[in-house]
């Protein structure tokens, strides 16, 4: 009878080990998951408008701030390089901020 209980015991030590690892695994997953998330949240100050955006970028980067500059000024700069996500338009606008 003691064996069993013993047996029982491990079993439900190793089960709240495996718990404990799961809990430790899943935050850490969600903490990834959210860091991933706020790295494509940006702001981009389109050409010639008067307002920004804060938008969620295509992609994690590395800066928060987005500009076009001048009408054109950017494509006369890079001539012959793609424009890059925040001049073609491919991003989504989670709301419009104010500039002050």
């Amino acid at each position: 009878m003691r064996f069993m209980s013993a047996n029982h015991a491990l079993q439900q030590t190793a089960a709240g080990h495996l718990t404990k690892h799961l809990k430790i695994l899943s935050t850490c997953a969600c903490v990834v998951a959210v860091a991933f998330l706020v790295s494509m949240i940006d702001r981009v100050n389109p050409e010639g408008d008067h307002v920004s955006y804060l938008v969620i970028a295509p992609h994690p980067t590395l800066s928060f701030e987005h500009s076009g500059g001048e009408e054109g000024a950017w494509r006369h700069a890079h001539p012959g390089i793609e424009a890059p996500w925040w001049l073609v338009g491919r991003y989504i606008i989670l709301m419009e901020v104010a500039d002050s």
